[in-house]
């Protein structure tokens, strides 16, 4: 295979996860000026960072904030579930509490699509009392974390557990879920 002029000159960045996650490398790019890297994204799962094959259905997405000669940074840009896992949690005779809620943290603003399966079918007002003792336990999350802590919450279970314990006090719930994030804005965002 013969190669052009503008092949030979493109060159392989590395690219990295952000510190919570161990600046681990994620992948690579090719390019021909470290500028035209900035700003591309990349998805890994959750199960590919940490090893912990029960986190197999959520996948993370980074945004390279940073680049330098032949590496790039990253910063935590979002997440979602997958597709499979949202069918499978939802069954007959459950009752599904979404939440949709913008958070403002200390460092990032972002919005939080959560889901929750009751054990049985149950009315709306119990259904509204549980999604807002939902944004209540975000809240009160939020106005205390950062993104970072934010990431290493929800990655590890904590948010999860927490706000279903509460949540539990209504009416039982079998599952609870954040299934996507999106950020929206984060403050010092070319900090190293």
């Amino acid at each position: 295979m013969i190669l052009t002029a503008a092949q030979l000159k493109k060159k392989w960045i590395k690219i990295f996860a952000p510190d919570v996650f161990g600046n681990m490398e994620i992948g690579e790019t090719l390019c021909d000026e470290d500028k035209k890297v900035m700003g591309r994204t990349i998805e890994k799962s959750l199960y590919e960072l940490t090893g912990d094959a029960s986190k197999y259905y959520i996948n993370l997405i980074f945004k390279v904030n940073f680049v330098d000669s032949a590496q790039a940074k990253t910063i935590y840009y979002g997440h979602s579930c997958t597709s499979d896992f949202l069918s499978r949690i939802v069954q007959p005779r459950t009752s599904k509490v979404a939440v949709r809620l913008p958070l403002k943290l200390k460092d990032a603003s972002i919005v939080v699509k959560a889901v929750a399966i009751t054990e049985r079918t149950v009315g709306k007002r119990i259904q509204s009392e549980i999604r807002k003792k939902i944004i209540e336990s975000f809240q009160s999350f939020a106005s205390s974390s950062d993104l970072s802590g934010f990431v290493k919450g929800f990655t590890s279970g904590k948010i999860q557990n927490q706000i279903r314990q509460v949540a539990n006090k209504i009416y039982p719930i079998r599952i609870f879920e954040i299934y996507k994030t999106e950020v929206l804005s984060v403050e010092q965002e070319n900090k190293k």
